[in-house]
């Protein structure tokens, strides 16, 4: 599923964000991004290191628990834990984004 984005620090076009891209930098660190089809001005998404990718897998199993109907007395205690690793996650990101940007 595509979504239309606009490319607000390059060309001021607008376009349809068909994937994300990814590169592996030093450190084991990988960066998600796009570019603008138009003038190829790059947006970085976030940044993750092998911990963070961690954290993201643990954030996927818990979300394929959401779905087990077995799980719905659970549910209060699942919300706990995606917020809990929502957090981490984000702090995870945002400390590789320091470490690469400065």
């Amino acid at each position: 599923m595509s979504k239309l984005a606009y490319c607000n620090e390059g060309c001021n076009n607008q376009f349809y964000l068909e994937q994300f891209k990814s590169e592996q930098l030093p450190g084991n660190i990988e960066k998600v991004f796009f570019n603008c089809p138009h003038c190829d001005h790059e947006y970085i998404c976030y940044y993750t290191d092998l911990e963070t990718r961690k954290l993201q897998e643990q954030m996927q199993k818990l979300h394929k628990r959401f779905a087990n109907p077995n799980e719905n007395e659970n549910k209060n205690k699942l919300i706990k834990q995606e917020a809990k690793l929502k957090k981490k996650i984000k702090a995870g990101m945002d400390k590789t984004k320091k470490r690469v940007e400065g």
